[in-house]
């Protein structure tokens, strides 16, 4: 395989948004939950800038994990580095997306 070839087929984009498409659906329940056990259901307007941002922090997160693919298959060890970076990496972008979101509005105390 030519080397474009290679790079298009890590980047096959049903792959690539069914992960992007996870990884913003597990973080929009991480937020759910992180919302809910603050006990003041009188959700206005605001919750709008965080659910935005803490999706596309998800996606991103789900993008990294896909862009991982390469190195997880060169098999062994890598497979644990690639999965724990990618599992860092998604924690990172959803709690910084959620940080700056809750900031913005105001509710980052």
């Amino acid at each position: 395989m030519t080397k474009q070839n290679e790079f298009l087929h890590y980047l096959n984009p049903k792959i690539l948004s069914k992960r992007a498409m996870t990884g913003a659906g597990i973080a929009l329940v991480l937020l759910a939950i992180f919302l809910s056990g603050g006990g003041d259901f009188n959700l206005g307007y605001w919750v709008l800038l965080p659910i935005t941002t803490v999706s596309v922090g998800g996606a991103l997160g789900g993008i990294i994990y896909s862009l991982m693919d390469h190195l997880r298959n060169q098999g062994r060890w890598k497979v644990a580095v690639a999965n724990s970076l990618s599992l860092l990496l998604y924690i990172v972008s959803v709690w910084l997306s959620l940080v700056a979101a809750l900031n913005v509005t105001g509710h980052w105390d």
